[in-house]
């Protein structure tokens, strides 16, 4: 018999509720460790607790059956838990209930030097990439690539078709591609409930305050490292702005609007000046607008949108004083500045 809290079986159910071909619950106690896990083709789920338990045992239960049993549970009581010969007895206060084990294992991952970084700008990014590509069966997943020489983006890490930089430096770290479907489990927990990001060249992991730790399966990691060979490539349609001088522009936009508008910033061309126009309205029809003067404007460029705190971001990752900014190609705007390169999705409209 053991004892689990509330708390992390919610948190773990919420998880596997979102396994789209997984079908069960596997617990497996060794040493006087449990493992309690779940395992699609996409993610993982785990929770490791020392209970010191004598007796080893291994087993799994269906996981619609456990996921409806939790939900019944009170939140602040403890659940304790019986595994018998044949079934599971989960009982709490009055509340008793009894589950068939199944007759076979699937063995836990077992997931060793796992670096550490920071979560909340990475989480919600992530998420952010994550719902940009649900619809676009082109794209499958989303690259990750973090490293000592991130220091100013360690936080974001990672690249995809809403945001994807590439730097010359950083090229000996990690570098993973994690599943959209996956990444779009973490949505369901608030900031504050994610305390960790977990990653090496074999897996992405994100470690909730319940001690549950979430594990995306990982995809074809043989992507392209240049940007121009997995988006496609640029023509000529280029200008040149002042880096300094654009993420200027944006974050006083970005300061008017807030996050309660749809995030995109719509530009506008003006060739007879060299004036780029970047504009941003709300739904009420308000709009704030700043002029930014560029260089070699092309006489054929088209209005275009981007996500505007995603472009701000990126812009604050570079290093050069100028941007070229290439939007000839039909979904993506390019900013390359030096060696870095950058792939943002472009709106149309």
């Amino acid at each position: 018999m053991f004892t689990l809290n509330y708390q992390m079986l919610a948190d773990f159910c919420r998880c596997v509720s979102k396994m789209s071909d997984n079908t069960h619950v596997f617990f497996r106690n060794t040493g006087g460790i449990l493992h309690i896990y779940a395992k699609s083709t996409e993610f993982y789920v785990t929770f490791i607790q020392d209970l010191e338990i004598p007796d080893e045992f291994a087993f799994g239960i269906n996981s619609a059956n456990f996921t409806a049993v939790v939900k019944k549970l009170d939140k602040k009581l403890p659940i304790e838990f019986n595994p018998t010969k044949a079934r599971l007895f989960i009982n709490q206060g009055e509340t008793e209930a009894k589950l068939p084990m199944l007759d076979t294992i699937i063995d836990f991952i077992n997931l060793k030097d796992l670096s550490t970084y920071e979560i909340q700008d990475f989480v919600n990014n992530l998420i952010y990439c994550a719902k940009a590509i649900k619809e676009d069966k082109r794209f499958k997943g989303i690259l990750v690539e973090c490293g000592d020489s991130y220091t100013k983006f360690a936080k974001l890490g990672f690249a995809s078709c809403g945001v994807a930089v590439t730097d010359s430096r950083a090229f000996s770290v990690p570098r993973v591609v994690i599943s959209s479907e996956a990444a779009l489990v973490l949505k369901g927990f608030k900031d504050k409930d994610r305390k960790a990001i977990l990653l090496n060249d074999n897996v992405f992991g994100v470690v909730l305050s319940s001690g549950v730790t979430f594990y995306s399966m990982l995809l074809d990691d043989k992507l392209p490292q240049d940007l121009f060979t997995m988006f496609g490539q640029p023509d000529g349609n280029s200008f040149t702005a002042n880096r300094k001088d654009l993420i200027n522009i944006l974050t006083s936009i970005h300061a008017v609007m807030g996050n309660d508008e749809t995030g995109a910033i719509w530009t506008r061309i003006e060739n007879d000046q060299n004036t780029w126009r970047i504009s941003c309205k709300t739904y009420k029809g308000t709009e704030v607008a700043e002029n930014l003067t560029v260089i070699d404007l092309p006489a054929e460029a088209e209005d275009f949108g981007v996500h505007r705190k995603a472009m701000m971001e990126a812009l604050k990752a570079m290093d050069g004083d100028e941007v070229t900014i290439y939007i000839g190609t039909k979904s993506f705007v390019y900013m390359c500045s030096g060696n870095q390169k950058v792939a943002l999705t472009k709106f149309s409209g």
